[in-house]
């Protein structure tokens, strides 16, 4: 990883919060003109800090008012196992993260659904059908007091 200076940091901190932003305004926020700014994200999308730019949707405006994080077992971890479950998993946009964890599952994952039913009818038509799921532990969400698309920057 490349080092950061304070003009890459405060880049990617406003990127984070607003990456619609105009390099103009970005330029003067900065504190630098426009072309060194271009270049500075230039710079750091082609060195993969800016790994691409989204929109982040409101999940209840969607009318997915349901979320949970659930806990998933394997029964076996050979790879073939592995790679097909994570291949059904990427298929599956209802699955909105997905990730390797220690302590008594294999996997996490995040799912929004409508409600109650339409995630039971996910879990019963989906989840338990992934390769070589072998338990399934659901979690649900009662609130988010802080949830962020942004990531802490280092200081050195």
């Amino acid at each position: 990883m490349r080092k950061l200076d304070q003009y890459d940091r405060s880049i990617l901190r406003h990127l984070q919060r607003d990456g619609r932003m105009s390099i103009v305004d970005l330029a003067e926020r900065v504190g630098l003109s426009k072309t060194p700014t271009q270049r500075r994200v230039k710079m750091l999308e082609d060195d993969g800090l800016i790994e691409h730019y989204a929109a982040v949707l409101d999940p209840a405006s969607l009318g997915l008012n349901f979320c949970v994080w659930v806990m998933i077992r394997l029964g076996k971890h050979r790879r073939e196992t592995v790679d097909e479950f994570l291949a059904a998993v990427a298929k599956n946009d209802a699955i909105t993260e997905c990730c390797l964890v220690t302590g008594g599952a294999d996997y996490m994952l995040r799912v929004h659904a409508r409600d109650i039913k339409d995630y039971r009818d996910f879990m019963m038509a989906d989840l338990v059908n992934l390769p070589g799921v072998t338990e399934v532990t659901t979690h649900v969400v009662l609130d988010e007091p802080k949830t962020r698309s942004s990531l802490p920057l280092p200081t050195d």
